[in-house]
């Protein structure tokens, strides 16, 4: 094939090749067709989950220059590698690494766009030397404003954010990351199973959820609390549990794969998100795994927090409560609980909402053609 019939080569530029919580960035690399997708990432999980053909990491190739480029943002192996495989385009996941792109987008003259996702925007950069990623935003986070091509916002919410901290609006474009759509379930439904799924930290709101089966106990002896996910907090959280007296109505299952949790979202009877607004201001930029538990009917609780009212129309697809209050999503589940056809009807309409509008079949073409605009 002639070079100019070939696809052209762009990067997605990620800090680390790739945290379990980030399937959403692999799945959007392995759904785009147009291009062909390097990967430079200052370091590798090396998780075969995540595997890709295209994958240049620093660590594996000098782990000296890994650390001087933490600490200064200069790569020879990057720019060594937009040369070689004539990259033509970075794309970089989170604000933090939209920074460290920035001197590589100058330097190879290619455009930069950045997606920002959550807490790169809703916990503003403050003077820090740790971690030095973090002491390179403050630093450099008005370049980023500037000199940034194109700015991706998760969502309407996370849009709005990027405009008060001063983004251009006429830069800024709202892409839902979207879900591959998975076959419509046919595992019979778990009657008195309720799932949480998240890493264990105060914007996720576990705690809450914790404290409405309390609640829910009490009209629904055996309704069960199934929580995916690890963090910091865990320990916490399983004490609460004993203090509660809900060691038989809760279960921490600690990390799945994706494949792990849609089976269980598929069994759910109820899917609840109760993120909240953390102390440091960090807040969702939506919830991939609402999305998730919607493509498998699942009637989702969620909060009026960041992007899930763009998700979880209130009573159409499940239901929206205020953050941190256990009494109100615990009334939302028993209800929901007493009303199964209610809950059915509610997951058919998510499954709807996530087909039309978060589809990443979809959402690909479209973040295809924004690259169109600067790569032809």
């Amino acid at each position: 094939m002639a070079e100019t019939n070939k696809k052209s080569n762009i990067a997605v530029l990620i800090n680390t090749y790739l945290r379990p919580s980030e399937v959403f960035i692999y799945e959007q690399i392995r759904a785009v067709t147009q291009y062909n997708v390097h990967v430079l990432s200052r370091s590798s999980t090396h998780n075969p989950a995540f595997e890709h053909e295209h994958v240049h990491t620093i660590a594996d190739n000098n782990k000296m220059e890994a650390l001087c480029y933490t600490l200064t943002r200069n790569s020879p192996y990057f720019n060594k590698t937009i040369k070689e495989h004539n990259i033509r385009l970075i794309h970089a996941h989170f604000g933090t690494e939209g920074v460290y792109a920035l001197p590589l987008a100058k330097r190879n003259c290619i455009p930069l766009i950045t997606t920002f996702h959550g807490h790169d925007i809703t916990r503003l950069p403050k003077a820090t030397v740790w971690p030095i990623s973090w002491a390179q935003y403050y630093l450099h986070f008005t370049e980023l404003k500037e000199r940034g091509t194109v700015f991706l916002a998760v969502s309407d919410f996370i849009k709005k954010r990027l405009i008060e901290r001063g983004f251009s609006e006429d830069k800024i474009i709202t892409h839902h990351l979207g879900i591959p759509i998975p076959k419509l379930p046919t595992a019979a439904k778990d009657t008195l199973s309720i799932v949480t799924v998240g890493r264990l930290v105060e914007k996720k709101g576990t705690e809450h959820v914790i404290r409405a089966m309390k609640v829910v106990s009490e009209s629904f002896p055996d309704a069960h609390l199934t929580i995916c996910g690890d963090g910091p907090l865990r320990a916490n959280l399983e004490q609460l549990v004993d203090a509660l007296k809900l060691k038989n109505n809760i279960t921490f299952a600690g990390w799945k794969t994706k494949q792990e949790i849609l089976d269980i979202l598929a069994k759910a009877s109820v899917f609840v998100l109760p993120s909240v607004t953390a102390q440091d201001g960090d807040c969702e930029g939506l919830g991939m795994v609402l999305l998730e538990a919607m493509s498998v009917q699942a009637p989702v609780i969620g909060t009026y927090h960041g992007g899930i009212p763009e998700a979880v129309k209130d009573g159409v697809n499940g239901y929206l409560v205020k953050e941190r209050n256990p009494q109100e999503i615990a009334e939302k589940i028993i209800y929901l609980l007493n009303n199964p056809a209610v809950a059915v009807k509610m997951g058919t309409e998510g499954r709807k909402i996530v087909e039309a509008n978060f589809n990443i079949a979809i959402q690909i073409k479209k973040l295809e053609g924004i690259y169109s605009k600067f790569v032809g």
